[in-house]
């Protein structure tokens, strides 16, 4: 049996064991005590987001486009500019040297970003960012439709269907004066469209082509049996294949609906057959790396299709509204 005064001794050794081990466990790391990260100013930046029509990267005082609803990316903050001003505001940039940057998925089709900008922040003045829409020597804001009567506006009160409402619409979203036009003359079929088109490039120098034929195609008694037997799809091909060679942008457009039952001529086999083409004229789209605009699908989503037709396939006033939406949507990314 143990003497109480070697209990009493084990007690005291035990208890200096225990605090020795809790006072190791707390001690305080031996090495250099980390320095705390200063915290780092952030201000605002304003720019403005140009169309750089001679793509010499200046802002120069003939160039009066402004691009909106693009992205602007600096020091990982991100601004988006307006219509109009095409300004955009960044929030939050670190101060110091810092590089601006258009986030590239949210320009439109045929829009390419400049170079990048340097800038530091604070900025005394709002950074200019140019945007590029590459076209030769092509007339910058020209814009030809390449098409039938629906194209020249056949059956709109104005005779220019929705040319000039998609002009004002261009001119109101990207700035300056806005040229969409017809060079005629008028009807025919996607082969007449393949004849013509070379001259019309040739004379026009449009910086975008709108190519809208295959209405009258039906007509052909070959084709009416089956669109992709005859040569509506080849012809539409080749002449994206002339567009791209002189330099202009390809939007290639569905044909309109058919206003079934308003005459002999638009039976419901009609529109069955419009809406077989169409499907091949989206997939030529997307092969052909051309812009899609679908007016068929636009046009029987803003239905009834018998209010939006003057005959049975020309549109009326409320018919080339819509058409001029489509246009105007495709043209420009917005939804």
């Amino acid at each position: 049996m143990a003497h109480p005064n070697q209990d009493s001794a084990l007690a005291a050794r035990w208890g200096l064991l225990l605090v020795l081990g809790v006072a190791g466990c707390n001690s305080t790391p031996t090495g250099p005590t980390p320095t705390p990260t200063p915290n780092v100013p952030t201000h605002s930046v304003s720019v403005v987001v140009f169309f750089d029509e001679n793509e010499n990267g200046n802002l120069d005082p003939q160039e009066l486009g402004r691009l909106p609803d693009v992205e602007v990316q600096i020091g990982g903050r991100i601004g988006v500019s307006v219509i109009g001003s095409g300004t955009a505001v960044v929030p939050g940039v670190p101060e110091g040297d810092q590089t601006a940057s258009v986030v590239l998925a949210s320009l439109p089709m045929f829009f390419e970003a400049g170079e990048p900008r340097s800038v530091s922040v604070p900025a005394t003045a709002p950074l200019e960012i140019p945007v590029i829409r590459p076209v030769g020597t092509n007339i910058k804001h020209a814009y030809m439709a390449a098409g039938d009567s629906i194209s020249e506006g056949f059956g709109s009160s104005s005779g220019e269907g929705y040319r000039r409402l998609l002009a004002r619409r261009l001119e109101v979203h990207w700035g300056p004066q806005a040229f969409v036009w017809y060079p005629g003359p008028g009807g025919g079929t996607s082969e007449d469209g393949l004849e013509r088109i070379d001259n019309d490039l040739v004379n026009e120098r449009p910086a975008y082509t709108f190519v809208q034929w295959g209405v009258n195609d039906w007509l052909n008694i070959e084709c009416q049996a089956d669109p992709t037997a005859c040569d509506v799809l080849a012809n539409l091909r080749a002449i994206l294949d002339r567009v791209r060679a002189a330099n202009s942008k390809p939007v290639l457009a569905t044909i309109t609906p058919t206003n079934v039952g308003a005459s002999e001529q638009a039976p419901p086999e009609r529109e069955e057959w419009v809406r077989l083409l169409n499907e091949e004229i989206r997939a030529l789209a997307l092969e052909q790396g051309a812009l899609l605009v679908d007016v068929h699908a636009a046009m029987v989503a803003a239905g009834p299709t018998a209010a939006l037709f003057a005959d049975h396939v020309h549109p009326n006033d409320a018919g080339y509204e819509v058409i001029a939406d489509a246009y105007f949507r495709a043209i420009t990314g917005r939804r």
